[in-house]
């Protein structure tokens, strides 16, 4: 019989996960709710809050539609649901909307004029991709406004799906498994974070 391997504990996290699905997000009043339960968290002094937030209530799907490729009258009007919502969110939060959101509009263009030759799969998970990117942007804006230690980091740049077996490339792009084993060396980049608060999509 071989011996138990012996592994290094992990030291406790003072991470608390916040996570609000698309409805929880859509109004400025639901923002309210989100800011103040983050406060709360922090009003420990060794507590760390991370805020994850999905898109604005339907949106996804709209992205999706647009990913299907919707075209002419079609596509202007998602894209004009698509600013209103965002804009309307933005305004009822006390946010220079055009100053916000005209980066995110001008990359969501971008990926429309793609050819249809790059439309693979990359595109569309980029294309779905793009709500979250909103919601959370938005929300750092207006949770640092409100006075939050908050900063925006991008999840990208942290998560890095895994391959399983028989994995098609559909499913490694848009239904990624990240691995959940403790990592010393991620755990000591991420506490590295200047912020008390992060927000995430």
């Amino acid at each position: 019989m071989s011996a138990a391997r012996q592994t290094s504990p992990q030291p406790p996290s003072n991470w608390i996960v916040l996570k609000f699905g698309g409805t929880s997000v859509s109004t400025a009043a639901r923002w309210q709710s989100v800011a103040e339960i983050a406060t709360a968290r922090l009003a420990d002094a060794s507590t760390r809050v991370l805020i994850v937030v999905s898109a604005l209530a339907g949106v996804t799907n709209q992205l999706q539609n647009l990913a299907d490729g919707a075209s002419g009258g079609e596509c202007s009007a998602i894209l004009s649901t698509l600013r209103r919502a965002h804009e309307e969110l933005a305004l009822a939060l006390g946010l220079d909307a055009r100053e916000l959101l005209q980066p995110h509009w001008q990359r969501l263009d971008q990926l429309l004029e793609a050819s249809d030759g790059s439309r693979g799969l990359a595109w569309q998970a980029e294309m779905l991709a793009q709500g979250e990117i909103l919601s959370s942007s938005l929300g750092a804006a207006w949770l640092y406004k409100a006075g939050l230690p908050v900063a925006w980091i991008d999840a990208r740049d942290w998560l890095v799906s895994q391959a399983l077996p028989n994995q098609n490339e559909w499913s490694h792009r848009l239904a990624a498994v990240c691995g959940a084993e403790p990592d010393a060396g991620w755990q000591s980049r991420f506490d590295a974070q200047t912020s008390r608060a992060l927000i995430t999509q």
